[in-house]
């Protein structure tokens, strides 16, 4: 395990996520002492008009790509219909596959298999 200043001059990771999902991922980073990693949380309010959620995106990754070896986007696509995806190829990013961020919490197959379910609520 690394000393804290030995993850302080490590800190070469950033995710950008989604606010619905922060409280999750701090918790999953600060669980698996995964301090080498940073979080810059976008508004939760972008999927009310997913339209702006990859110019959203664009702009974290141009205001943090010069401090971060790695950035990795934790979003699914969430009604982008692929321009989320578009913008992540320009800069060679990854996120995490899935059709919308509510979907993790299901697990992205049940998800599909439950879109016409009138009784799930996202």
């Amino acid at each position: 395990m690394l000393s804290p200043t030995e993850q302080a001059s490590q800190k070469n990771t950033l995710l950008l996520t989604c606010g619905a999902l922060a409280k999750e991922v701090v918790t999953l980073i600060s669980h698996n002492h995964l301090h080498h990693i940073d979080i810059q949380c976008l508004p939760a309010h972008l999927h009310h008009r997913p339209v702006l959620i990859p110019e959203a995106i664009r702009k974290a990754i141009e205001k943090y790509r010069h401090r971060y070896q790695n950035i990795f986007v934790i979003y699914g696509d969430c009604g982008t219909a692929g321009a989320l995806d578009e913008v992540l190829e320009e800069y060679g990013i990854e996120r995490i596959p899935g059709p919308h961020c509510f979907s993790f919490f299901e697990g992205n197959e049940r998800f599909a298999n439950n879109e016409d379910d009138v009784t799930s609520f996202f």
